[in-house]
């Protein structure tokens, strides 16, 4: 705040991004003495953000090669006008795609017979629920893990949905039967 109030932070708020990541962040973090460890900063669905990712892209490649102990650790979806931006920096962009991998939908159902097994100690912390058999829990993981459609949100959803019904169990049993009956 005091940046934008002093004679140096004049203009940032109407200044082109680049100079904008240039003041808030880059001359900030150049400012202070090198930390004994890297420091890595997330910024995650680049994608989502408003305005040219490509403008976004660049000023964070900019800052990233100025400042050794700083790395950027970015998620978006793919896109070349993001990857030419950072890609063009040799050593400054690795990419990986989640969904060729492979892993995701054994992901999902680790992530589901967690949270399944989490929701089974909340249950019994309750005498008056029916509580779930290891034999439901592995067939509820396989059922949610594929109903998922490799979406972790979804995953996340039902569980939120769960945690918060006054009988997780029997919710649970209507989103398999109404699945599993075609309505959606």
């Amino acid at each position: 705040v005091s940046l934008l109030l002093s004679p140096e932070g004049a203009g940032i708020l109407t200044g082109d991004l680049e100079k904008q990541f240039k003041m808030l962040l880059g001359d900030l973090l150049s400012k202070i003495a090198a930390p004994p460890h890297t420091h890595i900063v997330v910024i995650d669905a680049l994608d989502e953000c408003a305005g040219s990712q490509a403008d976004i892209a660049k000023a964070l490649a900019t800052i990233a090669s100025a400042i050794p102990w700083v790395k950027l650790f970015l998620t978006s979806r793919h896109s070349k006008e993001i990857e030419q931006c950072i890609g063009g920096n040799t050593g400054l962009c690795h990419t990986v795609d989640i969904n060729a991998i492979g892993q995701i939908e054994e992901d999902i159902r680790a992530y589901t017979g967690s949270k399944l097994r989490a929701l089974q100690e909340l249950i019994e912390q309750d005498d008056d629920m029916e509580s779930l058999d290891d034999e439901q829990i592995t067939v509820y993981t396989e059922f949610l893990a594929k109903k998922a459609g490799n979406l972790f949100i979804w995953s996340s959803t039902v569980f939120s949905y769960l945690v918060k019904s006054a009988d997780p169990v029997q919710a649970l049993s209507r989103l398999v039967l109404e699945n599993n009956s075609g309505a959606t």
